[in-house]
């Protein structure tokens, strides 16, 4: 038991004085229990601004388009695409709102969910209201038609008109609601970003036919859900603590994203010819929010793609001081960066899931990995949207992305214990720090990033080293920009990110390395079951030589280590299979 203490410490040591080396302070972190992030000098006005800025934005896109082609051209599919319906709108005014799948004729506002599955719904509105999803699971034989091919107003009987993919000819056919998966989220997330993009053109431009067009769909939608209530799950388990008003999981409120943003761009719109129709909006969404903090999984990623929803929705909100109950963008900021409920932790709270020594997040890689880059997207968000710089209130997140690094082969594949494919590490996380930097004036901790991101991408990245990346479609003009590294700023190396052991044990995981080169270097991972999305898997060891991993999974090699050494335990074959590793290494 001392023993293990004191390689504990040892290890403690290392990654501490190996980060240290970069130039990075990371004197152990205060702790996150009574830390508070401070939203007081935080004051919202004018729309848009949770994709663009109010008055520059326009200036901004207008630049982008006339330098990028890629940004002209996803720019002119955007117009065609939009053009083509509004002016099928300007003649019939109600062939895209007539596709969205809603409750038309029965108005439901009660819906009941059993076993993951649609089961029925009651009430009545005074309005058409929100369809809820079908199942849980996306797996249907049905197909998702195109908008096209929608019949108008479809609500035969609670039953839905698709096509069975499974049977010869894929005839149409009317369908229960409880098999179509979630096709009915499907349609109303395309027809809802059609109307975004129709808003985002009304701002940029300033022609009303694209507004017309998208306050018919967005009114529609988001007035109908203004009477839906908090789903029930007749089973009284596990279903009622993550539903949402859309969606069977509250992390799949997927519909947010486009139909916060749309709202953003429409406001103008909305404020001079549907004036009384605010407060209506505003009560959705903030209800929507409520369920969102309400239900969900608190400690893991769920807990930050909840607080990203809950985000959007609090920055197209207005400052608290507006409404009666005092619950505005402020408060709904607070809620998710300070308040901890019993299934929505606050950032705070969930920040210490990393280990206050090594900083490694406490799931296993695949998860860790999207959790530090929702992270510092928060950290991007802020300091685009509201002008504050949450990297300096949180000093955790620089010491994990330098960490992280640690989940690296010789070769630039991360290891796959627990819930892990194996892949290249993802460096949007590294990408996001030196935005900050650059937004923030803070040149060392660009510095810093910027030699870390050329010494990941030297390891075989998908960017190579100074190069920019770019998003795709609508998202690609209005997110986060590419990022083009300094040619001052030299790579580094691998030892500087790598060290020869490591050991984090709030994840019970080892690593050791001899040698750091992609052909010559060995190196083994071993990692038990403390964390989440892990599994011990019985001894639960990677090891890699010669550019070759082996993992604990009924691969190659353990299908060859079972044919040589049938009879022996899965722990001393991977033993023998480390040592031929070796020996292969020595001869070679």
């Amino acid at each position: 038991m001392v023993i293990a203490k004191k390689y504990l410490q040892r290890q403690s040591r290392i990654i501490k004085y190996a980060l240290a080396g970069l130039g990075l302070l990371i004197s152990a972190c205060p702790s996150t229990e009574a830390q508070q992030i401070d939203i007081s000098g935080i004051h919202v006005k004018g729309h848009p601004r949770l994709l663009t800025d109010e008055n520059t934005g326009r200036e901004t896109l207008n630049a982008l388009i006339k330098k990028e082609d890629w940004a002209g051209r996803i720019f002119k599919q955007i117009q065609t695409d939009a053009d083509a319906y509004v002016a099928r709108y300007q003649t019939d005014s109600t062939w895209m709102v007539s596709r969205l799948q809603m409750y038309w004729k029965q108005h439901y506002t009660d819906v009941f969910i059993k076993n993951g599955i649609y089961a029925y719904a009651t009430g009545h509105a005074p309005v058409p209201t929100v369809r809820f999803t079908g199942t849980r699971d996306v797996a249907t034989q049905y197909m998702r038609p195109k908008l096209e091919d929608i019949k108008p107003y479809m609500d035969e009987d609670g039953k839905l008109y698709l096509q069975n993919g499974t049977v010869p000819g894929k005839p149409w056919e009317w369908v229960e609601q409880s098999k179509t998966g979630r096709i009915i989220e499907s349609i109303n997330i395309e027809i809802i970003e059609k109307a975004r993009n129709a808003a985002m053109l009304y701002w940029f431009t300033g022609d009303e036919k694209y507004a017309a067009f998208a306050y018919s769909v967005m009114n529609t939608y988001i007035t109908g859900m203004g009477y839906r209530v908090e789903p029930v799950d007749l089973n009284h388990g596990h279903d009622q603590t993550l539903v949402g008003l859309s969606a069977f999981e509250v992390i799949h409120e997927d519909v947010l994203e486009p139909l916060t943003a749309g709202y953003d761009f429409l406001f103008p719109y909305i404020q001079k010819h549907h004036p009384e129709k605010l407060p209506v909006f505003a009560a959705t969404f903030k209800r929507w929010a409520d369920i969102i903090i309400k239900n969900g999984v608190p400690f893991n990623n769920w807990d930050l793609i909840e607080a990203k929803f809950v985000a959007d929705i609090a920055i197209v909100l207005e400052n608290d001081s507006q409404y009666a109950d005092k619950q505005g963008c402020q408060y709904y900021l607070d809620q998710i960066l300070n308040k901890t409920y019993t299934r929505q932790w606050s950032l705070t709270t969930l920040l210490k899931g990393y280990d206050p020594e090594t900083a490694i997040w406490g799931e296993c890689p695949g998860y860790s990995e999207n959790v530090i880059a929702d992270f510092t997207g928060f950290a991007n968000l802020f300091d685009r949207t509201l002008h504050t710089d949450l990297v300096k209130q949180i000093p955790v997140l620089p010491k994990a992305v330098l960490a992280y690094a640690q989940y690296l082969y010789p070769n630039g594949y991360i290891v796959g214990f627990g819930d892990t494919h194996y892949g290249k590490l993802r460096t949007d996380a590294i990408s996001d720090l030196i935005r900050n930097a650059r937004m923030n004036n803070k040149a060392g901790q660009e510095a810093i990033y910027s030699r870390m991101l050329k010494t990941i991408n030297a390891l075989g990245q998908k960017d190579g080293p100074g190069t920019a990346t770019r998003q795709a479609g609508f998202n690609a003009l209005f997110g986060t920009p590419p990022i083009t590294l300094s040619d001052t700023v030299k790579q580094g190396a691998t030892g500087d990110y790598l060290t020869a052991a490591f050991w984090s044990p709030n994840v019970s995981w080892m690593v050791q390395r001899n040698g750091l080169d992609i052909k010559k270097g060995l190196m083994i991972s071993q990692a038990g079951s403390s964390g989440n999305h892990m599994h011990a898997n019985g001894i639960a060891m990677e090891l890699y030589g010669r550019v070759l991993y082996l993992p604990p999974k009924e691969g190659l090699a353990e299908v060859i280590s079972r044919l040589i050494m049938p009879n022996t335990i899965p722990s001393f074959r991977h033993i023998i299979l480390l040592w031929l590793m070796v020996f292969h290494h020595i001869l070679s």
